[in-house]
């Protein structure tokens, strides 16, 4: 897993479903610092079975 910001978090090595308090701070932040990621949502949605894939 890894954190909004890009640190990567261990958790351990079984097997298993893992969970995670995640700092909202930290996650505005990241938003505000990757802006780039806006315009993803207004991009079209792509529907890959159109082509046949």
């Amino acid at each position: 897993m890894a954190t909004p910001n890009g640190l990567l978090t261990e958790f351990g090595s079984e097997p298993g479903v893992y969970a995670a308090d995640l700092d909202r701070e930290e996650v505005t932040y990241a938003r505000r610092r990757r802006r780039y990621l806006e315009d993803a949502a207004s991009m079209p949605e792509v529907h890959l079975n159109t082509y046949g894939i």
